[in-house]
């Protein structure tokens, strides 16, 4: 007779129904019959049973191959753990090798034929997909008209913002707008270089005090450079001036 839809039986159910078997009182259909199972299942407790048997005779020999084998296991888990924490140092060095490439060997290195995505290869090396995808137009001969012109400017009036070399460009017949220029003159690398003026660090305050240089009589000449005569320890002490940068300029200390 076929087992109920939906029963189980448990360990110690099972073991009992293996020992009727082995007494031989009952035959092997006829326990079937009886808690309604098939005879393959108790076939298979049997022989699990019996394969088995040897455990229940040295409780203490399983025991310790199951923590021999649970400590050979916890040694190779160990070994997995350093191994990938190596593994993970070398990736993140890696990574930072190649996120630290220009974009141009960024996009060499993307392939389609490996057996990683696009995606994942450009988010690994810090590409955005548009970007790798993105193919740049070729620049028209009338721009290049334009940056070899704002070039000559430049080279001839260096210090030439970018308003001044957009008016000449205008003069010059070329229809461009200031932010164009802007970005043209950051594709070129030109800036302006204005004239700084000198900063004076010696303009006295007529309101100031002026204190007597003290160590004037103790300065003596000792072949090409000056030495100062102290008869005694902390007799004699000097300092110097400290230029401060505040919001409103410089201040001396």
């Amino acid at each position: 007779m076929a087992r109920k839809k939906g029963q189980t039986y448990s360990a110690e159910k099972k073991v009992q129904i293996v020992l009727e078997l082995l007494k031989e009182d009952q035959t092997i259909g006829q326990l079937a019959s009886k808690y309604q199972i098939t005879t393959k299942s108790i076939q298979n407790w049997k022989k699990q049973f019996l394969d088995n048997a040897a455990i229940a005779m040295e409780p203490a020999k399983a025991v310790s191959e199951y923590k021999a084998q649970l400590a050979n296991k916890e040694q190779e888990i160990g070994e997995l753990h350093k191994a990938l924490g190596k593994a993970t140092i070398k990736a993140e060095w890696a990574e930072g090798k190649l996120k630290s490439l220009d974009y141009k060997r960024k996009k060499q290195l993307i392939k389609s034929e490996l057996n990683i995505s696009i995606q994942d290869q450009c988010d690994a090396l810090g590409v955005s997909r548009s970007s790798f995808y993105y193919t740049a137009r070729p620049m028209s001969s009338n721009n290049l008209q334009i940056l070899n012109s704002m070039d000559e400017i430049y080279t001839d009036n260096p210090e030439y913002g970018y308003r001044f070399i957009h008016q000449q460009l205008l003069e010059d017949g070329f229809n461009i707008g200031k932010d164009r220029v802007l970005k043209y003159m950051r594709i070129l690398g030109i800036n302006a270089i204005y004239p700084h003026k000198k900063k004076l660090t010696s303009i006295k305050d007529e309101q100031h005090q002026i204190y007597k240089y003290l160590l004037k009589d103790y300065w003596t000449q000792k072949g090409r450079s000056k030495t100062v005569y102290v008869p005694s320890v902390n007799e004699v002490w000097s300092g110097d001036i400290t230029y401060i940068r505040t919001n409103g300029g410089f201040v001396y200390l």
